[in-house]
């Protein structure tokens, strides 16, 4: 299974120059040009392209986020199983191993 490009990713406004072309667009690391990990181009208007894009972008830190709160609710115990079951298949999810 492959791994997802690693954050932090970066969400860009792309004002294309050679005609009324829009995308918000999602790159990794190394920023435009290296390694583009979205294109959410015109599918929704503008602002919800926009919005898509902040979205994506966030995913590696809500990633890292969820796997550390997931740790402390297993931590805390029992009390908390419910949320520390839907934390895991979240994260399963994003990591490639559940449907």
């Amino acid at each position: 299974m492959a791994q997802h490009t690693p954050g932090p990713w970066q969400q860009h406004d792309d004002v294309y120059p050679y005609g009324p072309s829009f995308a918000a667009t999602v790159w990794g690391p190394k920023g435009p040009g290296f390694g583009l990990v979205a294109d959410c181009r015109q599918s929704n208007g503008r602002a919800a392209d926009l919005a898509n894009a902040r979205l994506i972008a966030a995913a590696p830190d809500m990633l890292a986020a969820l796997k550390a709160c997931a740790e402390r609710l297993a931590y805390l115990g029992e009390d908390h199983e419910a949320w520390t079951v839907d934390a895991h298949a979240a994260i399963a999810k994003a990591d490639g191993r559940a449907p």
